[in-house]
């Protein structure tokens, strides 16, 4: 209708970011749930500050038959655990790519095909590129012991809603779990006047304090909570 009239800057195609695309390295196979699992379960820990790169990843890596993904960002840490058939490998892989394609993927298979530099994801007719981070991912294995003295198991739902419910309030992030008593070996424990559903192994009375927002991105239908160390 000669009524607008748009003026864009643009640059050359040979500019572009010569992209290598080409299938090869190590592949890795998901189904589309198992995939958004590990995504929801890890990358959540994940730094969201580029002062470190390295923790803005999740470390992926496995020795052919068990592989590991681990998400950090330095208070706290996530890890999920799998057994899989592929060759050796270990990745630091952007978190946000690892993110996008969980959003972009509906029933279709995930392949990771990953090298020394780069990953290419593959699903239906897609195909998502990314460069992998360049340095060295903090150990971990040392930082999660085999053994706890004191652990809970909680109902994730309700203890996550609790959470939130009192994040809302709380202008620093801490919320009191308190008022735990046992009774002929059951335990009740109330957090912020709410009861939980909780089962436990070498319980006793205990009062702590937990940043909310390091626990409510957690989500699964059963979350263990295993202190080392002293418990007032």
């Amino acid at each position: 209708d000669n009524k607008s009239h748009f003026q864009l800057n643009s640059m050359r195609s040979e500019e572009y970011p010569d992209l290598d695309l080409s299938i090869s390295g190590v592949k890795v196979s998901f189904k589309a749930d198992d995939y958004k699992k590990i995504v929801t379960q890890t990358a959540f820990a994940a730094s969201t500050k580029e002062v470190r790169p390295i923790l803005t990843a999740v470390n992926a890596k496995s020795d052919g038959r068990k592989a590991e993904f681990v998400a950090t960002d330095s208070y706290r840490l996530a890890k999920k655990s799998f057994d899989v058939s592929s060759s050796a490998f270990e990745a630091n892989i952007p978190v946000k790519a690892l993110t996008e394609v969980s959003k972009l993927i509906e029933n279709d298979d995930v392949t990771l095909n990953i090298t020394s530099n780069k990953v290419i994801f593959q699903f239906a007719n897609t195909v998502v590129y990314s460069r992998l981070i360049n340095g060295d991912f903090p150990k971990t294995s040392r930082m999660i012991p085999n053994n706890y003295p004191f652990v809970l198991k909680v109902n994730g739902a309700k203890f996550i809603d609790a959470m939130q419910r009192g994040n809302s309030i709380c202008l620093i992030n801490d919320v009191a779990i308190a008022d735990t008593f046992i009774v002929n070996g059951d335990v009740a424990i109330y957090l912020n006047g709410y009861d939980l559903d909780l089962s436990a192994n070498g319980a006793r009375p205990f009062e702590m304090a937990q940043g909310a927002k390091l626990v409510i991105d957690a989500k699964d239908s059963e979350i263990k909570i295993a202190r080392y160390g002293l418990v007032n």
